[in-house]
């Protein structure tokens, strides 16, 4: 019996359909590091992150930091938010990437943080507001207040130009316009 000792070639179908499951695998394997990065370290809990991803409508407001806490006109913007005038807000419909933007902030923090707190940048639930996140990208901090509990955590200054764009986006009046 004789058998042919040469290699047969294979089909490329077949081999087209290896690189597409093994480009797949690897994509996949890229996605979940990805994941696990953002998600894994940061401060802010997922539930907090969650709620205003799934929200049914949330705000974005600038907030006047300078103003004393609770001694506002009370004709002035659009009330407070814990104590702090809001000067200006504007409902969102792309909360994922804004709720995104704050995931990296919190996730690239470098654990250093200053003593103060003048927040600019508000988040608020537009049903619910008593949870909303109060953003300060001077001092690195963020506090959030999502259940009845307020908590602040670090952050870092890498997605500020995210939100002076939905500033920007949105013709919304600053704290320092008022000046």
């Amino acid at each position: 019996m004789h058998v042919d000792s040469e290699k047969q070639p294979v089909s490329r179908p077949f081999l087209t359909h290896r690189r597409i499951v093994l480009g797949a695998i690897v994509s996949g394997l890229g996605l979940g590091f990805a994941y696990f990065t953002i998600f894994h370290y940061m401060e802010t809990p997922r539930a907090v992150l969650q709620h205003f991803r799934d929200a049914d409508r949330i705000e974005f407001c600038t907030i006047l930091p300078e103003l004393p806490r609770g001694e506002m006109p009370e004709d002035f913007g659009y009330g407070n938010l814990d104590g702090y005038a809001i000067v200006d807000r504007v409902y969102l419909t792309n909360q994922g990437s804004t709720i995104n933007a704050i995931a990296w902030s919190d996730r690239l923090n470098n654990n250093t943080a200053a003593g103060c707190f003048n927040p600019r940048h508000a988040i608020r639930d537009a049903v619910d507001q008593d949870n909303y996140l109060l953003i300060c990208f001077e001092c690195l901090q963020m506090k959030y207040r999502f259940n009845g509990e307020t908590e602040t955590v670090k952050i870092s200054r890498s997605q500020a130009g995210f939100f002076e764009k939905l500033i920007e986006i949105h013709s919304m009046t600053r704290a320092s316009d008022l000046r």
